[in-house]
């Protein structure tokens, strides 16, 4: 049995420029750059920690990114087509919600903090790897942390698939966060199977400790449930206010400001 989330009932009030930017950038840098060049390229746009932490030099045809730059480089590299729909597909479901309550120019900040974190902590468990790292999910995994602490109660609409079976349902994003942690811990504690579970880890982290920073003052965590007609009668209320055709009333500050 597995599932796929399709989309959330989370409204925004901001077109999630950034976002779609990152990720049109991500699929021109993998496909009409990285696999210009045969495999062995990724190790020039791999994070090796090797490199790094212990000064290993790649041959002359492989060391074009000093090993610093490649914490950025392997964020937007992959290691393959489903690997980058993957991560993408995640950074599309969560990124215009995150852009909308952090802010453009911080929210871009926002991701690729998360990203060396998650690259570094990978780096760490093992300085002496020679094998790259490619891949946006230390980022990703920022972006979920962040997601579920500032709207837990926000539902995705999953395909849930059991054999032939297939139906739809809804599931709170507190849930699907559960079992993608539960999915990590359990990764770590198997055999190695080819996914950096440290970079998830170290951009998770990185993603709760930055959230209370980026985020804009208004916005709170733990936010209820919004629908788009919520939403938008919440901003025409606002506007009104700021207009002054609606006389100030003092309340109580809710979640939203």
């Amino acid at each position: 049995m597995f599932f796929i989330p399709l989309f959330d009932d989370n409204p925004t009030a901001s077109r999630p420029i950034i976002n779609w930017l990152l990720i049109v950038f991500m699929i021109c840098w993998y496909f009409g750059y990285q696999l210009n060049y045969p495999p062995e390229f990724v190790y020039a746009v791999g994070f090796i920690p090797a490199r790094l932490f212990l000064g290993v030099v790649l041959t002359p045809s492989l060391d074009i990114y000093s090993p610093p730059i490649t914490l950025l480089t392997a964020m937007f590299s992959h290691g393959g087509v489903v690997h980058i729909i993957g991560n993408l597909w995640i950074a599309y479901l969560l990124g215009d919600n995150l852009e909308d309550k952090i802010g453009r120019a911080k929210f871009f900040l926002f991701v690729v903090l998360c990203g060396v974190a998650g690259n570094l902590a990978h780096g760490l468990t093992d300085p002496s790897s020679k094998v790259p790292l490619v891949g946006f999910s230390g980022a990703v995994s920022g972006m979920i942390l962040a997601y579920v602490m500032l709207f837990p109660h926000a539902n995705f609409r999953c395909l849930i698939v059991i054999i032939f079976f297939f139906r739809t349902v809804n599931i709170p994003a507190f849930i699907i966060f559960g079992l993608w942690a539960f999915g990590q811990v359990s990764g770590l504690l198997s055999a190695p199977d080819g996914v950096a579970y440290w970079a998830h880890a170290g951009g998770a982290v990185a993603g709760a400790v930055l959230i209370p920073f980026f985020k804009k003052q208004h916005v709170f965590f733990n936010a209820p449930k919004i629908s788009a007609a919520g939403l938008g009668t919440a901003q025409q209320v606002s506007l009104r206010r700021r207009s002054g055709s609606v006389p100030s009333v003092r309340r109580k500050r809710g979640p939203w400001g």
